[in-house]
């Protein structure tokens, strides 16, 4: 719920938890595999502005969408999500060298 909540009002646009959350439990139920990779889509073409959002929101969508892959029974892994999340945060281009630079090789980092 606390994606659907408004950040600057505290709300959530004037329904109440129990019909948000009888909302949510029907979309789920009827959400099919092809909706669920259109979400997917949507955002892994995300583009992170760093002077206009904030993490957080980026990681309430994908914490949202993992919720929802695993209530359809069709499962996001870890590694699935975080490259997701590194997809989002590439698109930018202001953090590919960072990037580039975590994203070494296991065999070299002794402590993963």
């Amino acid at each position: 719920l606390a994606y659907l909540r408004n950040p600057n009002t505290g709300s959530y646009g004037g329904q109440s938890v129990r019909q948000i959350t009888a909302h949510l439990k029907r979309m789920v139920t009827t959400l099919t595999d092809d909706e669920l990779q259109e979400e997917h889509d949507r955002i892994a073409t995300m583009t992170f502005d760093p002077d206009s959002m904030e993490v957080q929101e980026v990681m309430a969508d994908i914490r949202f969408f993992a919720r929802l892959a695993q209530e359809i029974g069709n499962p996001y892994s870890d590694a699935q999500l975080i490259r997701l999340t590194l997809k989002v945060f590439t698109n930018c281009g202001h953090f590919s060298q960072g990037i580039c630079s975590w994203n070494v090789p296991r065999q070299s980092v002794p402590w993963i």
